[in-house]
C-alpha cells in the first residue's frame, strides 16, 4: 500500500493507493472523515483493480482550502482524475463522498468512468431538512468541541454533546446514540479536519450551486444507489431514491432494511455483495 501527496491547485492531498494496475476504483469518504474509512472495504479489490481512497480537502493529511461547498469537492476530484489519468474509473462514494461522485459523474465521459455507486448520499437531509434537526445539532456539537479541544479532541468529548430530540424538544448526550467505539473513531477523523467544514455546514451554505437532480439526469453511466433504511439512521430518503430510480438512464437501487447512514460498516456483508455484484458486471461489459 502507497501512500503519498498529490499537488492539486487548491493544495496537497493525500491518497492511499493499492492493487493492480487496470480499472481504478475511487473510494471518496463522508464528511468529517477521512481516507482510512475504506479499511474494510479495498482489500475486496486490489487483486484485481487498482485502489484509491483519498483524504478531500479539509480532511485527514490534506491541505485546508478557502471553501467547503460539495461543488468545491467536486472540483477536486475532477482535478485529480485529469491529473491522475489511469482511468477507465468506477467512482465509490459514501455520504458527501456520494454527492461529489455524482457531481463528478455528470461532468465526465462513458470513456472515463464504468459506473458510480452512491452511497446514502444525503440530498435533501443535509439541505432543506437540515435546520431544526437531530442532524444540525449534531454538527453543531462537533464543531463547537473541535474549535475548543482540537488535536486534543477525545471520544468523551463527543459522547457529551447534546443531541436534540425535535420531536420532544429535549436533549440526550450523544453517548446515549453511540457505542464509544464508534466515538473513539470518529473523534479520531474529526480531530483531522479544518473547523471551517463543519461551519460552512452550520450556516447552511454546503449545498450552494449543487443541483443534484440536474446532475443526476446528466450521468450516462450505471449508477448503483444503496439506500440506508431512514428509520434507522438514513440520510437518503425514499423520495430521492425513488426519483434517481425512475429518471437516471441506468439505476439500480438497493434499500437496507434495518441499516444506518454507513451501510459499509454496518452492514459490511450485505454492501460488498452489491458492490462486487455491481463493478463484476462492468468489468464483463
Amino acid at each position: 500500500m502507497k501512500t503519498r501527496v498529490v499537488e492539486l491547485s487548491s493544495g496537497g492531498y493525500r491518497q492511499i493507493e493499492s492493487g493492480q494496475e487496470g480499472v481504478t476504483v475511487l473510494f471518496l469518504h463522508g464528511v468529517t472523515r477521512g481516507c482510512r474509512e475504506w479499511a474494510g472495504v479495498t482489500p475486496w479489490f486490489t487483486e484485481r483493480t487498482r485502489c484509491v481512497a483519498l483524504d478531500q480537502r479539509g480532511h485527514g493529511a490534506s491541505a485546508r482550502a478557502a471553501g467547503y461547498r460539495v461543488v468545491d469537492y467536486v472540483k477536486d476530484v475532477l482535478e485529480w482524475l485529469k491529473a491522475d489519468g489511469q482511468g477507465p474509473y468506477l467512482l465509490v462514494g459514501h455520504s458527501m463522498g456520494a454527492m461529489v461522485a455524482l457531481g463528478v459523474a455528470a461532468a465526465s465521459s462513458r470513456d472515463q468512468l464504468l459506473g458510480v455507486v452512491l452511497e446514502d448520499p444525503p440530498f435533501h437531509t443535509m439541505g432543506d431538512r437540515l435546520a431544526g434537526s437531530q442532524l444540525a445539532s449534531q454538527f453543531q456539537g462537533y464543531e463547537k468541541v473541535l474549535r475548543e479541544r482540537g488535536e486534543r479532541l477525545a471520544w468523551r468529548d463527543l459522547a457529551a454533546i447534546p443531541i436534540l430530540d425535535p420531536a420532544t424538544g429535549q436533549t440526550i448526550p450523544f453517548g446515549k446514540l453511540r457505542d464509544s467505539v464508534s466515538l473513539r473513531w470518529s473523534a479520531d477523523s474529526l480531530r483531522r479536519v479544518d473547523p471551517e467544514v463543519l461551519a460552512t455546514i452550520n450556516r447552511f451554505q454546503w449545498l450552494e450551486g449543487f443541483d443534484w437532480q440536474d446532475l443526476a439526469s446528466q450521468i450516462v453511466v450505471p449508477t448503483l444507489v444503496m439506500q440506508a433504511d431512514p428509520t434507522a439512521g438514513g440520510m437518503l430518503t425514499d423520495e430521492d431514491a425513488r426519483w434517481m430510480y425512475q429518471e437516471m438512464k441506468d439505476c439500480h437501487w438497493i434499500r437496507f432494511a434495518g441499516v444506518g447512514h454507513s451501510i459499509h460498516w454496518l452492514d459490511m456483508p450485505g454492501y460488498l455483495r452489491n458492490l462486487i455484484g455491481f463493478s463484476e458486471s462492468l468489468w464483463s461489459d
